[in-house]
């Protein structure tokens, strides 16, 4: 008897690392909520929980009414596309400690117009922003390595300490035009 216990309780703990937990909002995760696996398409607002380490591929692609997502300082990785076709995605905040926005996470999302992109950030890669034709400007962190193709054509992408550059220049110039001086044009 003791050794059927045994295997049905090594069975039952098989079982749970296979089914992926589910929350009141029906995203799936992995065991311990340590992967994100997959979001419902009808999802709008998110905040990442903490325990999230890992946001699979295409975990929330597709997602029509996803508006808003918050992703938590404990995400360390983003599949590629997870976000992709999220055409009603406005705004992105990205805690600190995600390294890296691969290929295509952030592709089609249209309505895409504001990204708060972290100092963790050391890699953008290939059409993590393409066809986001709502975003105009993006402010990444200056030691960030950038894919030409990262950002859609017309995004005006800076780094953090060139803007703070132009924005002394841009107080210079203000306060030069301010005294009747002379005023050269910004940047």
């Amino acid at each position: 008897m003791g050794k059927r216990k045994a295997i049905n309780a090594a069975a039952t703990a098989a079982s749970n690392r296979i089914k992926p937990k589910t929350d009141a909002t029906e995203i799936e995760y992995g065991p311990r909520m340590k992967m994100l696996i997959i979001a419902p398409p009808g999802i709008r607002d998110v905040i990442i929980p903490e325990a999230v380490t890992t946001i699979r591929i295409g975990a929330f692609g597709g997602c029509s009414r996803l508006t808003g997502i918050t992703i938590g300082g404990s995400v360390k990785e983003v599949g590629d596309r997870a976000f992709s076709g999220c055409t009603s995605l406005t705004w992105v905040n990205i805690t600190a400690n995600l390294e890296e926005i691969g290929r295509g996470v952030f592709a089609d999302c249209s309505a895409l117009a504001d990204v708060l992109i972290p100092d963790s950030v050391k890699r953008i890669g290939p059409g993590a922003f393409s066809g986001c034709s709502s975003l105009k400007k993006c402010i990444v962190p200056a030691k960030c390595k950038v894919d030409k193709t990262a950002f859609p054509p017309g995004c005006v992408v800076t780094t953090r300490r060139k803007e703070k550059r132009d924005r002394k220049a841009m107080a210079r110039q203000i306060a030069a035009a301010r005294s009747g001086d002379s005023v050269d044009a910004v940047g």
